[in-house]
């Protein structure tokens, strides 16, 4: 009888194991904030910063090409048919979502194809520093720039390329 006794001593020992030892949990919390669709800007249409077919200016002179006006030649003769005209950009984003356009805000160089000479671009602007993609998430901008000639130059055809940004607000 005292073996049963003892059995059942430890059994019931068992059964008595204090409730701090039992197992406890917590819940964690996560979370995530999507933002918009990210931008996409290509150049619209094959369209190309064009200051057209110019005759070398007698003294300095400059052509400018903007996104909202017609171009003004400024001691610079332009020769028929006149073509110039301003690149135009496509953006993609998020649905009404206002971005930023950033344009040089130096000079950049144009290289003659046959001289290796260069004549500079300046001033660049596009239709507005700020704009707002439509309800289908796209928009078309804008960018001119300013062509500044001296009697110095070479007859050539110049070409170079100019940095295009843009950005979320």
């Amino acid at each position: 009888m005292k073996t049963k006794v003892i059995i059942l001593s430890a059994f019931m020992a068992v059964l008595a194991i204090p409730a701090a030892m039992a197992q406890v949990s917590e819940t964690g919390t996560a979370s995530v904030t999507l933002g918009p669709t990210p931008l996409t800007l290509s150049v619209s249409m094959g369209t190309v910063l064009n200051f057209g077919n110019l005759n070398v200016p007698i003294s300095q002179g400059t052509v400018v090409v903007s996104p909202v006006l017609p171009p003004t030649y400024n001691g610079v003769v332009p020769n028929a048919p006149i073509n110039a005209s301003f690149i135009s950009f496509e953006v993609s984003g998020g649905a009404s979502k206002t971005y930023a356009i950033t344009v040089p805000s130096g000079s950049v160089a144009l290289t003659g194809a046959s001289t290796s000479t260069t004549v500079t671009l300046s001033a660049f602007t596009a239709t507005a520093p700020t704009r707002t993609l439509n309800t289908s998430g796209t928009d078309i901008f804008g960018v001119g720039a300013t062509l500044t000639l001296n009697p110095t130059d070479k007859e050539d055809t110049y070409t170079g390329t100019f940095p295009v940004s843009v950005i979320y607000n």
